[in-house]
């Protein structure tokens, strides 16, 4: 912080005003050079922590040469504080000017994937939330997109940036493009959003989010002072009330070393002590282990406000998996109060349009639209049923027996247990500073005239900075990320998808309701709209964690004319990971990792055969490290898959197809399915892959069970697995037919991976029958058997660990489609059996 002064007004602005220049620390940009304006205040003054403060970039012009506090150290010698008047040497322009022009506003800046994409800003500072927002939208190439980006929060703690382009091609005279792009500045929308869901729900979501942001910090640093804050407060207590009575007549009647040692030495010094209480190894009423419990039960806490009984969508039956049927209600009345609010800022007749005062309109136009959401919210809160899944398997680990348990355990034991340990070496590190901190004092240097806290504040200082450096903080930090980073990424997606939904509601009922204006304008344009894209929507956002940009999203709506009039579903996701994300085989220690991955889903091929439709996904990775914040190509992956419908052939139809292939320094495989069905029931499915994948994305392709066994990448072996469906009835000469008919179902599978290394092997068996035309069931039995142990894989002393999963369904159907009714239920088994003999399983139906 620069030295401060104050403001000599000139007789046009009758007041004062202090001034800095300095920097302000805000999330994941780098730090703004700021010149600081506000008003001076007593403490016991109103004003006090409340004065108004206003920041603005510290430059301007005078004389014709530009200048500012941070380029020329004589800068405002007349103490004016802003471009004064022509009339006393200044450029002419109000006070008010400077703190509120554009020209005059801090710029946020930051680079991402090593220089590739650069943010630079400038951003308005609001006095009363003492945060910065975007002033103007920036434009310019993203990847692959020309788009619009700009800061829609931006504070000490937080930032967020939103995405929103229209491609070049397409006209840019479209009024309804027009409003829809200013709705996200309605200042109202906050409230609206508070108003439409619960207080209570609201603070399961907020809470979750903080959880997973201080579990997925880059230091860890604010789990361990939750976790050892009121044990630190203790023994940081207790030894200054000690200190305290240790100092009289100017100086020490005990030595503040005999003090110290009896807090920090081993091996019953009281701030030892309770640290390793707190850490989870000697008893506690509180340890780590509860700790991160419970953190993760705030977690799962967040799913359920956001698909419990009052959540923003809600599942009606939560304890069956198989049963994703939802209620709607809250996104309903958010989008309609979104509508109402945002219509009447556009005016009277749009508020008219869009039945603002009645209800039943509003409802009739939103109803389609609903409809078209539901579907994709159900998906989702499937998805978030099985993120829950994954977290209390995760809180299983850290339970009695638990993997996680016994690694948090013997990395304690590794680093905090012996009088040579690191916990120990920290103890005496912060003693020794404690005490040339200590010895300052004595006559002519009054301990008490230091604050209490502040002593408290260094002796915390002191032993935590310690503390924050050891290789077990570092190596817990790494045991809690590797388990949660995915489900974080998850969670961010699962929920911006669902506000997502909301989104679509409101700007389609806004477009329909401005349409009749928006032909008016189309007119203009006539025969000119490019016929290719027919139209676009681009929306997005990043996903922060503390100072690190990890992932940005952008999700795309065209209308493509190849060669029918065609609605695509597109996106575009950049993820970058750390050496401590994943594998230090897929990314170098101390390097970073980015996947930029193109993909459309759902996309219609009707133009080869109706009803069938596909994924498609192309990868890219890229990596870099500290010494060259350069990317560099190392991998190109693509996907393909029929999602849903029939390709028919003369004499066989194609039921399933899947494919994948990459090549690079971290990837290189080729995964592959078919599935084919012959005459009357007769049926075949392939699945294979082979090489080495960072993801279990290329099994997952067509088999997510063995993927969901397999846990842990990378992979480097192969997987085959081979499927075939028989009638029964033509076997004994009896005819197969709607009326009656019995098919069996065989499959099976082997895989074998170097990590572990990994043996096992997948076994399918089902029957289908059908009676009359009208009624049918399928059960099918699929059971995933692995082992994992050390390269002697075969050796009786090998230090094996075997899982099994089993899972049956049984489906029924009754009825001609589409007007049939459908039932299916499932049971599913997993255990796992470790190299000392336990037993662990668990059944969920």
């Amino acid at each position: 912080m620069a030295p401060n002064f104050i403001h000599s007004p000139p007789a046009a602005i009758p007041f004062g005003f202090l001034n800095f220049a300095g920097h302000v620390r805000v999330s994941f940009f780098e730090q703004l050079p700021v010149h600081f304006q506000t008003f001076a205040a007593a403490p016991e003054s109103v004003l006090w922590g409340t004065a108004p403060v206003f920041l603005a970039n510290g430059s301007w012009q005078i004389g014709g040469n530009p200048s500012g506090f941070f380029d020329n150290n004589d800068h405002d010698s007349w103490n004016r504080g802003y471009p004064y008047p022509q009339s006393a040497g200044g450029t002419g322009q109000s006070i008010n000017t400077y703190r509120t022009s554009q020209q005059y506003q801090p710029r946020a800046r930051q680079t991402w994937l090593g220089g590739a994409i650069d943010f630079n800003y400038p951003v308005a500072w609001d006095t009363n939330t003492r945060t910065f927002r975007s002033a103007q939208a920036e434009k310019n190439d993203f990847v692959v997109l020309n788009i619009e980006h700009d800061i829609r929060y931006l504070s000490a703690e937080r930032a967020e940036i939103r995405f929103g382009a229209q491609f070049d091609t397409l006209p840019q005279l479209n009024l309804a493009n027009l409003v829809i792009n200013g709705l996200t500045d309605s200042t109202g929308m906050a409230q609206v959003v508070a108003d439409a869901i619960t207080p209570g729900v609201q603070q399961l979501i907020h809470q979750s989010t903080a959880t997973m942001t201080k579990l997925l910090s880059d230091n860890l640093n604010s789990y361990f002072e939750e976790l050892l804050g009121s044990a630190l407060n203790q023994a940081i207590n207790q030894l200054y009330n000690q200190l305290d009575q240790s100092w009289s007549g100017g100086n020490w009647t005990t030595n503040p070393d005999v003090v110290l040692a009896q807090t920090f030495g081993y091996p019953n010094g009281t701030l030892r002590t309770q640290v390793l209480n707190r850490l989870g190894v000697l008893p506690a009423q509180l340890d780590q282990l509860d700790h991160l419990h419970d953190r993760i039960g705030d977690i799962r806490a967040g799913i359920q406000g956001l698909i419990g009984p009052n959540g923003v969508i809600q599942l009606l039956e939560p304890g069956n998996p198989q049963n994703n049927a939802i209620q709607i209600n809250v996104v309903r009345n958010l989008a309609r109060a979104l509508i109402k609010e945002l219509a009447g800022e556009f005016g009277a007749n749009l508020a008219a349009a869009v039945g603002a005062g009645i209800d039943q309109e509003l409802n009739q136009l939103m109803a389609p639209l609903l409809s078209e959401v539901e579907p994709g919210l159900r998906d989702i809160a499937g998805a978030f049923r099985n993120v829950d899944k994954v977290l209390g398997e995760i809180q299983d680990a850290i339970g009695t027996g638990g993997e996680l348990r016994a690694e948090l355990q013997q990395l304690f034991q590794d680093a905090f247990v012996g009088a040579g340990s690191e916990l120990a070496q920290v103890a005496d590190s912060a003693r020794f500073a404690l005490s040339v901190y200590l010895d300052q004092f004595g006559p002519g240097n009054n301990f008490k005239a230091v604050s209490a806290d502040q002593v408290r504040n260094r002796i915390r200082k002191e032993f935590m900075d310690r503390f924050y450096g050891t290789a077990y903080k570092a190596k817990v930090q790494t045991a809690i990320k590797h388990r949660i980073f995915d489900v974080n990424i998850l969670m961010h997606s699962l929920t911006d998808s669902v506000f997502g939904s909301v989104n679509t509601i409101v700007r389609e009922v806004l477009a329909a309701a401005i349409a009749a204006i928006d032909d008016k304008v189309r007119g203009a344009v006539g025969d000119r709209l490019n016929a290719s894209f027919a139209a676009a929507k681009v929306q997005g956002y990043a996903v922060f964690q503390d100072n690190a940009l990890r992932k940005v999203r952008i999700d795309g709506e065209f209308r493509l004319m190849i060669p029918t009039d065609t609605r695509i579903e597109a996106f575009l996701e950049i993820n970058q990971y750390q050496s401590d994300d994943q594998s230090p085989s897929c990314v170098p220690e101390g390097g970073l990792a980015t996947e930029v991955t193109l993909g459309a889903n759902n996309v219609p091929i009707d133009f080869i055969t109706p009803g069938v439709r596909v994924n498609v996904a192309t990868k890219l990775t890229f990596l870099s490290t500290n010494e060259a914040w350069k990317l560099f190509p190392v991998g190109m992956a693509g996907s393909f898959k029929m999602a849903e419908g029939e390709i028919g052939f003369e004499g066989f139809k194609i039921t399933n197809l899947a494919a994948g292939l990459a090549f690079g320094a971290t990837e290189n495989y080729i995964t592959a399915m078919l599935g084919m069905k012959f005459g009357n029931n007769y049926g075949a499915l392939g699945g294979v892959f082979f090489g080495r994948t960072c993801t279990l994305d290329p099994i997952k392709l067509w088999d997510p069970l063995v993927a969901d066994v397999l846990g842990s990448v990378p992979l480097t072996g192969m997987y085959v697995y081979g499927q075939g469906s028989v009638p029964l009835l033509p076997l004994l000469g009896l005819p197969d037919t709607c009326f009656f008919s019995v098919t069996v179902h065989f499959g099976a599978g082997f895989f074998l991976f170097l990590e572990g290394p990994t043996l096992g092997s997948k076994i399918m068996f089902g029957v289908t029958g059908t009676v009359l035309c009208v009624a049918s069931v399928t059960g099918k039995v699929e059971l995933v058997g692995l082992i994992k142990g050390s390269p002697d894989i075969l050796s009786s002393s090998s230090n094996l660990e075997l899982k099994l999963t089993g899972k049956g369904t049984v489906t029924g159907k009754f009825g001609i489609c589409p007007l049939c009714v459908k039932k299916s239920k499932s049971v599913r088994f997993d255990g796992r059996v470790t190299s000392s003999g336990r037993i662990k399983g668990k059944v969920k139906v």
